[in-house]
């Protein structure tokens, strides 16, 4: 449980440069209206999925969920991997850089 409290800021930071870097594309790049109503729902999925990593951490801990073989540990380490992939591919198209990790 100590090493996914330990990577939670880490997680933190991916999931802000995500959101900064998706606003920026859209609003400034793409001429995008502001919509609060989504900036609010992806803000509420970033803190479900801060929850769902603590409580993760602490039946592991608790029951020995390694044994079936979850481990929150990878599981944050994926996040972790996703939301700052996501933040470079905004960033990537931000700066037009042509890039072979597009998503549709």
């Amino acid at each position: 449980m100590k090493e996914v409290l330990n990577l939670l800021p880490v997680l933190l930071v991916a999931m802000l440069a995500n959101i900064a870097t998706g606003l920026y594309y859209n609003i400034g790049v793409r001429d995008y209206t502001f919509d609060k109503k989504k900036l609010m729902n992806g803000i509420a999925k970033a803190v479900i999925i801060t929850i769902t990593f603590i409580s993760l951490a602490f039946c592991s801990e608790a029951v020995n969920l390694v044994n079936v073989g979850v481990q929150p540990s990878f599981a944050i380490y994926s996040a972790i991997t996703i939301y700052a992939s996501k933040a470079f591919i905004s960033l990537t198209k931000i700066l037009g850089i042509k890039s072979n990790f597009e998503t549709k």
